[in-house]
């Protein structure tokens, strides 16, 4: 960070990186979560454990960035950000 309080282009990408490698740590961990729960809900008959298995999977569901995702709301977004000085990148 510099003295004025602003990113430089290495604090951003490594912040970056970091805040992508735990989005995707967060959908792994719902996947195995919803995996589990629809499991053992189906085993033991309980609807409020499949119920909860499924709203994991919606979750990893949401939790996935893509263009398919928000067409429209990421451009909005990287044109803000360049608007504002803000470097951005497409969504991979």
């Amino acid at each position: 960070m510099s003295a004025t309080g602003e990113l430089d282009a290495v604090e951003v990408e490594r912040l970056t990186r970091r805040g992508l490698r735990l989005a995707q740590f967060t959908v792994a961990y719902n996947v195995v979560e919803g995996a589990v729960a629809i499991t053992a809900g189906l085993l033991a008959g309980l609807v409020s454990v499949v119920g909860f298995g499924v709203d994991s999977a919606i979750e990893s569901i949401a939790g996935v960035p893509g263009r398919a995702a928000c067409p429209r709301g990421c451009a909005t977004a990287r044109r803000t950000s360049a608007r504002s000085g803000w470097r951005s990148r497409p969504w991979p």
